[in-house]
């Protein structure tokens, strides 16, 4: 398996992105769940910009 990404807007007010990552799920949950490890991924000094705050419940119907 290797890591792809997909983007499709569903909308004019939504885009859905599809992620598939070739790695333990464990690892992979945890830096998308992590507030320092979202912060990195989401916006890495590479980006120059500033990730303000986050809100995530990644429970099975959260938000």
């Amino acid at each position: 398996m290797t890591n792809s990404t997909t983007v499709d807007r569903t909308s004019d007010r939504e885009l859905l992105v599809t992620r598939t990552f070739n790695g333990p799920a464990h690892l992979v949950f945890a830096a998308w769940t992590g507030p320092e490890l979202l912060k990195r991924w989401w916006a890495p000094q590479s980006f120059g910009i500033t990730f303000i705050s986050r809100e995530i419940d990644p429970r099975t119907g959260g938000s």
